[in-house]
């Protein structure tokens, strides 16, 4: 499918209300995962309403998304239509893409035992103690996100003490995949890195399945671990 013309020429910045803010890097990611320069997609840190407390302009009334051909139209008429172009939604499980792996996928990368790449589990202890991905790596959420403010990460300095902790570098060179419970806080843990240091053209995927997949099917392998 055909995204609107505006998407490519705009930036965009994801924000959600406060009760559904935490899924809003959900959102962040899904817009790069389907090829969106990833230089135009941002994610705002907390909610609309911290932003209307903070004296941020708001509309009110209904929004009004215009479709491609009449965005493309009205650039012709106004004479600024050079550089307009709409792009085709790309496919986020291409290998070379670097964006989502599927359970098939991940299986190769564990079953290839080599060392080149690095699993991040994103749940909570307690979780990843009873049962993980074979070889994966506890990464909580909670550790990544602020006690007083949960809906918001933490600072860089806090992320790199907290990954330090955790034995996790950013900037490796291997490949690495993050999984959690359903797919929603891997995001959280994408942004962590990247705020950490890792580069953007570094190999890291989620698993967009996550534990609710993996750990629901009888045939793939799993560990348990002891976090006491």
């Amino acid at each position: 499918f055909r995204l609107p013309l505006c998407f490519v020429i705009h930036k965009i910045v994801v924000y959600g209300k406060e009760g559904v803010v935490g899924f809003t890097p959900r959102t962040w990611f899904l817009f790069r995962a389907m090829g969106h320069d990833v230089e135009k997609v941002h994610w705002m840190q907390g909610s609309l309403q911290e932003w209307r407390d903070a004296g941020g302009p708001i509309e009110d009334g209904p929004t009004v998304v215009p479709k491609s051909k009449d965005i493309l139209a009205n650039a012709v008429a106004d004479g600024a239509s050079d550089g307009l172009s709409s792009y085709v939604a790309q496919d986020p499980f291409q290998e070379n893409r670097h964006v989502v792996v599927t359970m098939e996928q991940l299986e190769k990368m564990i079953q290839s035992k080599e060392e080149d790449f690095l699993i991040l589990d994103t749940r909570g202890s307690a979780g990843y103690a009873a049962g993980h991905v074979p070889g994966a790596q506890s990464m909580p959420y909670s550790e990544l996100i602020r006690e007083d403010e949960p809906h918001k990460l933490k600072t860089k300095r806090e992320l790199e003490e907290t990954l330090g902790r955790l034995g996790i570098d950013a900037k490796t060179e291997k490949t690495i995949c993050i999984t959690c419970g359903s797919g929603v806080s891997v995001c959280h843990g994408v942004i962590a890195l990247e705020e950490c240091g890792r580069r953007r053209d570094q190999p890291t995927y989620i698993y967009d399945g996550s534990w609710q997949e993996w750990g629901n099917d009888p045939n793939t392998p799993k560990e348990k671990s002891d976090c006491s």
